[in-house]
Order: C-alpha cells, then sequence, then structure tokens
C-alpha cells in the first residue's frame, strides 16, 4: 500500500488531497455458484484471488459552513 497527503490553500480555504494505491493476494477462498436464488458455496475447491485499487480523494470546505462529502465506487 501507498498514500500520500497535501495540504494546501484554495480560495483562501484549507483543503487535504489524499491518495491511496493499494494490492493484497487472496489466499484460500472458497467460491460459490448463484442459481436464480439459490446460493450454493463449493468448498471442496479452493481458488486465489486479489484485489487492487486507488483512492483519490479532496477533503475541505468547499461551500462555506457546509461540510464535504463522498463517492465510493466499486467494481468487482
Amino acid at each position: 500500500m501507498f498514500s500520500t497527503d497535501y495540504n494546501f490553500l484554495s480560495w483562501n480555504r484549507p483543503f487535504k488531497f489524499v491518495g491511496e494505491i493499494y494490492y493484497k493476494s487472496l489466499r484460500n477462498l472458497i467460491p460459490y455458484e448463484i442459481d436464480n436464488l439459490r446460493l450454493r458455496y463449493l468448498p471442496s475447491l479452493t481458488s486465489h484471488g486479489y484485489t487492487a485499487g486507488l483512492d483519490f480523494r479532496v477533503n475541505g470546505e468547499f461551500v462555506p459552513g457546509v461540510e464535504s462529502g463522498k463517492y465510493v465506487f466499486n467494481e468487482k
């Protein structure tokens, strides 16, 4: 995992930029099948996988008197 942050002023207000890059190897995952509403695990089989991603945020007072929000998007 790599992370960095940077504090700066814009419109005479303080802001903070945060960026992260991550990767994690996953072992001994249990696969499953989905059949309509039925979820069937296959414990006799194991699998390997990974997760990786980027996360960028800017925190600050964009509109005076209003707190910042955050939008998160995940995909599998």
